[in-house]
């Protein structure tokens, strides 16, 4: 259109001088090509343009894109640096459940756990009420699936045909808000758990991007709680074998059946208090499970004696914590565990047995047991003596602050031993 005016007016200009000349004639002809060709090239360029506008847009989305499936892919990797051996089983399905929630904006909530035989137990939940962590539902009821599969109106499809009791848990928890639900397994060779993305409000909330995103993430899972449960499986073995050399000696002692147990679970809970790691926790364990070991070397006419040990006895009694010292000695890993067990007869003022050390000399898990040897058999009857009730043994644990026992370790059973701890055992006894 530009052209074309230009070419008037140059015209209209020219007549009003003088009738055109050949040579003028020549000049407005190729003007006009010329004006011609730079329109054609003006068309060209603005359709080019917008093709490049089209691709800017196109390289932006794809830019955002990529941003985005790596703001994931940095979640992931960020996830995964997170996990620990000591992250118990809800702690990592929690973890999951936030990193998939996070990953899949879609959800509004969601839930995960594992197969325990013939049942089913929830370890994680967003969005709902705990009632779903706090019951056990059998596995037959509950939508287990090995390839990620988007569901609509997963409630009243599903929840039907369930035994009225887990149906009214369902709904209490909140799943009637349920509009659709992304599911995926958890599997090695079989499944062995499952998390569940739920949306309150859409129908068709996800997409084939959400289902992909949640079989990666479950892939990663399922190895962890393949192997943490491998390792739990070992851990029971390992504990079982160490709990059947301490029955060993409660065959030879019928007095002290349960003792060791007991020392145990008493020891823990002053570990827990002293803010024991896993690792160390795990070590006061094994030792005080192992602590009597060594009786297996002490004849039972005198582990079952009725009357007082003579002196000959009673040496023959001390030897106990060498033989147990010994024999722990030879496992491998368990060095640090037959150290303890050999010095748990040592006093604080250094009159004790096998070697006579005295203060911060003695292991610190060793004056743990220590402290609970005695005061579990206190509340025990004995070949010789009878049990007694829980407010003597714990004076008498007072009593012997500073000389039997670590005078702080004392100070901290003082404050949190409690009836609670023994009453099972005390009612048995009838020394409440």
């Amino acid at each position: 259109m530009t052209g074309t005016n230009a070419i008037e007016i140059v015209g209209n200009s020219l007549k009003d001088k003088k009738p055109y000349s050949e040579e003028m004639n020549y000049v407005l002809a190729s003007y006009k090509e010329m004006m011609d060709e730079l329109m054609s090239l003006v068309q060209e360029i603005s359709i080019q343009n917008e093709d490049i506008v089209a691709m800017n847009d196109e390289i932006s989305r794809s830019y955002e894109e990529l941003q985005n499936y790596q703001g994931k892919l940095l979640s992931i990797i960020e996830f995964l640096s997170s996990i620990v051996p000591e992250k118990s089983m809800e702690d990592f399905m929690e973890d999951i459940l936030e990193l998939t929630l996070s990953l899949i904006p879609a959800a509004d909530g969601g839930s995960g756990g594992i197969v325990e035989g013939e049942y089913f137990r929830y370890l994680a939940q967003r969005g709902y009420t705990d009632i779903l962590k706090e019951n056990k539902f059998p596995r037959d009821i509950i939508l287990l699936t090995e390839e990620p599969i988007i569901f609509r109106n997963l409630h009243n499809e599903f929840n039907s045909d369930i035994p009225e009791k887990y149906k009214r848990i369902f709904e209490q928890a909140g799943s009637p808000r349920i509009k659709s639900s992304l599911a995926v397994g958890l599997k090695t060779d079989q499944i062995i758990g499952n998390i569940f993305l739920d949306s309150f409000s859409d129908y068709d909330a996800f997409t084939d991007e959400d289902k992909r995103i949640l079989e990666a993430v479950s892939k990663i899972s399922s190895v962890y709680i393949y192997l943490k449960l491998s390792l739990q499986e070992l851990d029971d073995t390992y504990i079982g074998m160490i709990r059947a050399l301490a029955y060993a000696v409660e065959i030879k002692d019928k007095y002290t059946k349960g003792h060791s147990d007991r020392v145990a679970e008493y020891s823990l809970k002053l570990g827990e208090v002293l803010g024991f790691s896993r690792q160390r926790k795990r070590l006061l364990k094994e030792a005080a499970l192992l602590h009597d070991i060594g009786k297996i070397g002490v004849p039972d006419s005198i582990l079952n004696k009725s009357g007082s040990l003579t002196d000959e006895e009673f040496e023959q009694i001390k030897m106990h914590t060498v033989y147990g010292g010994k024999v722990l000695n030879n496992v491998e890993n368990l060095q640090e565990v037959a150290k303890i067990v050999r010095h748990h007869h040592e006093r604080w003022d250094g009159r004790g047995y096998p070697d006579g050390l005295k203060g911060d000399q003695i292991p610190l898990e060793s004056r743990i047991i220590s402290i609970f040897d005695a005061f579990d058999t206190i509340l025990t009857t004995r070949s010789y003596k009878k049990a007694l009730p829980f407010t003597t043994a714990v004076e008498e644990i007072k009593k012997n602050s500073g000389t039997q026992f670590d005078p702080e370790l004392v100070e901290v059973f003082l404050r949190n031993v409690s009836i609670d701890w023994v009453q099972p055992q005390c009612q048995n006894n009838g020394v409440l």
